[in-house]
């Protein structure tokens, strides 16, 4: 999704689908690579492990992580910066969320 989302591969389909692909307007200017952005990964559980690994071996991406379920140690083990939210917000590139929904992290990401 990542990937998909760098490349705007969604948006473009929906204009190629509407008959707009030669329109240059539709298609914003801003087409990052992931090679050594930042992203911010919330939720370091197994998936959100092996999604810091994939892209800190493939990429070589910066990763700032929230867990407040994990040490420090653990996160520097993974190539992982534990951050605050605001901070990671503030830093990434991406976010990618891998946290269980409960009645405690229900409002973590506000419009």
């Amino acid at each position: 999704m990542i990937l998909a989302e760098a490349r705007e591969l969604s948006r473009n389909s929906s204009h190629i689908m509407a008959g707009d692909w030669l329109n240059p307007l539709f298609k914003t200017h801003y087409q990052p690579e992931l090679y050594e952005k930042t992203i911010g990964i919330v939720g370091l559980g197994s998936v959100g492990r092996l999604v810091a690994k994939k892209l800190i071996n493939g990429w070589d991406m910066r990763v700032l992580g929230y867990d407040p379920f994990i040490s420090k140690e653990d996160a520097l083990k993974m190539g992982v910066r534990l951050v605050d939210l605001p901070t990671l917000f503030r830093e990434s590139d991406f976010i990618s969320i891998h946290a269980k929904a409960t009645k405690n992290n229900n409002k973590m990401v506000k419009k």
